[in-house]
Order: structure tokens, then C-alpha cells, then sequence
């Protein structure tokens, strides 16, 4: 047998299926009282590709699930039923959304949602070597983006509670990596965007019902890690690098705290950590192998804030702020 009638009756297989999963969607909602409109689309272009969507009706009358994988090059693989892994599986719904597009070879994506009222999700990857994985729970009117440009990306998004939240992740370069963690959710989902190579974020947020999360780095081998727990109303957590082997942390626990970190140039190093309530921080640093820490452990009950401010312009500086209480005020400027 021919390879390319092989490939042919691959995809004869496989459209044959889809088109049988499609009607029996159809045949199992037609008994309830609302007509659901399930669609299954796949296309594949290639050699080695592998897909696997399973949309799952409800005993409610969820309806309107939707799913496309479009796959061309070699060795990229939506899902796999044998080990349980979604390339798509959508359950329960009411709306529900969810896309996979792989250009290139041995790329991997997965996408799984639970409940779903509205939600979404759309994973798209140019390039080789590529994995995008989103899990969703109890799902909401959630609408994630994942891209990746080049080769051997990663993002890996874990999500619980939701609401509206959702995330934008965008990747250009090589061995970037995007991990978030969401647990009981909220409003605002992160942004990140990382242009250059071996680049990373880390995203960790318990109870974050405003999030504000916001990570962009240009350059290479930079790292940056969001952390919030029972951070209720954080007005802004934000970290801008540019350059080259960048570390930036912050860490905040607490309601109505914000901090925004931003360094341009190489080897610098800043650190924020916030406790309690109403503190504010800034970091910038321009320049190399520079070193900048803030921590404070704020008040409670709509206190004034504290305000930590670091400005270091140049190579080689070091700056570290301690407050503890409301109402303290310290600016640092070295250049």
C-alpha cells in the first residue's frame, strides 16, 4: 500500500469520524427541549499527525459545542485518547469554544474544559517542537489566548475557578517558557508576552479575583515570577524587562496592593514582596547587574499605604527598603 493512499484513507477515517461524532451530538440533543449545534472540523496536511476531540453532552440543556484542529507538517499530535490526554474534549457547555492550529513539526497542544458557560480558548503554534496545555474547570466567560513563533515553547496554563478570567500568553524566539497557575480565579487573567530565547515566567494566584498580572520580556534568559495568595483587589503586578539574564520576582498577599517592576539592561536583579494591605512599590533600573529589594508589611482596614520607590541608573548599584505599618514613604535614587 502506497503512502499516499495510506495518508488518503487516514483522512478519510478521520473525517469519517467527525462527521459521525457531529451527527451523534445532534441525534442526543434533538431529544431535549433546546437544538444544540455541535461542529467537529479537522484538517490535516502532512505526515504522523494525530487528533483527538471529544465533546460531551450534558443531562442539562447545554448546547452549542464547538471545536477545529487544523494541523500541517509532520509528527504533531492534538491530544491522545489512549492516555487520557484532551486534544480539545469539551464537557457539559452552554456556548463552550476551543481551536487548535499547528504549523510545523512535532508540535503538542491540549485543551480541556469542564462545565464552561460561554468560555473559549484558541491555541496557535508556528514553529517545531512547540507544547501549549490549558486545562479550565468550572469555566465562565473566559476567553484565552496562546501563540507561539519558533520552536521547542512551552506554556502551561492550569485554571479552577475562573468567572470571566482568562489569560494572553505570546511567545516569539526559542525555549521560552509560560507557566500560570490559577486557582479559585476572578477578573483581568495575565498577560504575557516574551520575545527572544530561554526566556520564563511563572504565575502563581490564589483567590485572585482582579489579578492585574501583567509580565513582557525582550531579550534572552530573563526570568520573571508572579506570585499572589488571598489578593483580593490587587490594583496592579506588573513586570517589564529588556534585555539579558534579568531576574525579577513579586510576591504579594493581601488586598489592594500594587507594584510594577521594569529593568532595561543586563543581569539585574529586583525582588518585591508585600504583605497585608495597601502598599505600593516601583522598581526601575537601568543599566547592569543591579540589585533592588523592597518588602512591606502594610496595614489593615483601608489604612494609608505605603509607597516604596527605587530608581537606580547605572552598573553596579544595590538598594533595599523595609517597611512596616501604614503611611511610610521611601524613595531610593542612585544613578
Amino acid at each position: 500500500m502506497s503512502s499516499n493512499f495510506k495518508e488518503k484513507l487516514m483522512k478519510t477515517i478521520l473525517s469519517t469520524i467527525a462527521a459521525a461524532n457531529a451527527m451523534a451530538f445532534a441525534m442526543a440533543f434533538a431529544s431535549g427541549a433546546v437544538s444544540a449545534q455541535p461542529t467537529v472540523t479537522t484538517s490535516q496536511a502532512g505526515t504522523g499527525n494525530t487528533l483527538y476531540v471529544d465533546q460531551t453532552a450534558p443531562d442539562y440543556e447545554y448546547y452549542e459545542l464547538r471545536a477545529a484542529i487544523k494541523q500541517a507538517g509532520n509528527n504533531n499530535v492534538a491530544g491522545d485518547p489512549a492516555s487520557k490526554t484532551p486534544g480539545i474534549l469539551q464537557v457539559r457547555s452552554y456556548d463552550a469554544y476551543a481551536e487548535i492550529v499547528q504549523t510545523g513539526n512535532k508540535n503538542a497542544a491540549s485543551i480541556a474544559q469542564d462545565n464552561i458557560h460561554r468560555s473559549g480558548t484558541n491555541i496557535k503554534q508556528l514553529g517545531s517542537d512547540n507544547k501549549a496545555v490549558v486545562k479550565q474547570k468550572n469555566s465562565g466567560e473566559v476567553a484565552n489566548t496562546i501563540e507561539q513563533t519558533g520552536s521547542r515553547n512551552a506554556v502551561n496554563v492550569d485554571q479552577l475557578g475562573l468567572f470571566p478570567f482568562s489569560i494572553r500568553a505570546y511567545q516569539t524566539g526559542n525555549d521560552n517558557d509560560i507557566t500560570a497557575k490559577q486557582l479559585n480565579s476572578g477578573f483581568g487573567g495575565p498577560l504575557v508576552v516574551q520575545t527572544g530565547n530561554l526566556n520564563k515566567v511563572t504565575i502563581d494566584q490564589d483567590n485572585a479575583v482582579y489579578s492585574g498580572v501583567e509580565v513582557q520580556q525582550l531579550g534572552n534568559a530573563n526570568n520573571a515570577s508572579v506570585r499572589q495568595k488571598d489578593s483580593y483587589f490587587t490594583r496592579q503586578q506588573s513586570i517589564l524587562q529588556k534585555g539579558n539574564n534579568n531576574l525579577a520576582s513579586s510576591d504579594e498577599q493581601g488586598h489592594d496592593n500594587a507594584s510594577l517592576i521594569v529593568q532595561t539592561g543586563n543581569l539585574n536583579k529586583a525582588t518585591v514582596v508585600q504583605r497585608l494591605d495597601y502598599s505600593q512599590s516601583l522598581i526601575t533600573q537601568t543599566g547592569n547587574s543591579n540589585i533592588a529589594s523592597v518588602t512591606q508589611n502594610g496595614g489593615k482596614n483601608y489604612d494609608t499605604p505605603n509607597i516604596a520607590k527605587i530608581a537606580q541608573n547605572g552598573n553596579g548599584f544595590y538598594a533595599n527598603i523595609i517597611q512596616s505599618g501604614s503611611a511610610n514613604h521611601t524613595s531610593i535614587v542612585q544613578h
